[in-house]
């Protein structure tokens, strides 16, 4: 009777072992997916916001002959650069 009760609690013993290994296993498998879906996340917001900046960039280049050119002679009280190169740097965020 004694053998057979040892046997008993060593099979319980693997058992539970087995089961915290593979609940652990689970567990650790699932927080691995969250850390994976966080970075690719982190990862689309990044290349979204340099697609941005490119984009600004882009339209700033194509729309600088609207913003830059010679001064205005006629306003030279309110332009000291008088005949210089002056340039209007700004950064639109339009949202539509």
């Amino acid at each position: 009777m004694v053998v057979v009760t040892v046997i008993v609690v060593i099979v319980v013993v693997i058992v539970l072992v087995v089961v915290v290994i593979v609940v652990a296993s689970v567990v650790a498998a699932l927080a691995l997916a969250v850390v994976v879906v966080v970075i690719a996340v982190a990862a689309a917001v990044v290349l979204l916001l340099l697609l941005v900046v490119v984009v600004i960039i882009l339209v700033a280049a194509r729309s600088k002959t609207w913003v830059c050119g010679r001064s205005v002679p006629g306003i030279v009280g309110l332009n000291p650069a008088r005949d210089m190169d002056v340039c209007l740097l700004s950064v639109l965020f339009v949202v539509r």
